[in-house]
């Protein structure tokens, strides 16, 4: 299956450098921020995660934000 994962919590990014591909996984560094600007800032991203994961070595994209 194609899916994308996307979460904040550690345990996804290890189990992403040990097992690689399936599923690719999108880690978000990006602070305490609600649903609405985590979805902003996947949207706004979102060509250039599709980009990554064009490369079959890519397992994991990690999205940082500083929200300062």
């Amino acid at each position: 299956n194609d899916y994308v994962v996307v979460s904040k919590d550690d345990d996804f990014s290890a189990l992403s450098s040990l097992r690689g591909r399936p599923p690719c996984l999108v880690k978000l560094s990006v602070g305490n921020l609600d649903n609405d600007q985590v979805t902003r800032i996947l949207l706004s991203r979102r060509e250039v995660i599709e980009a990554q994961f064009t490369d079959p070595h890519v397992s994991m994209v990690e999205l940082i934000h500083d929200a300062r």
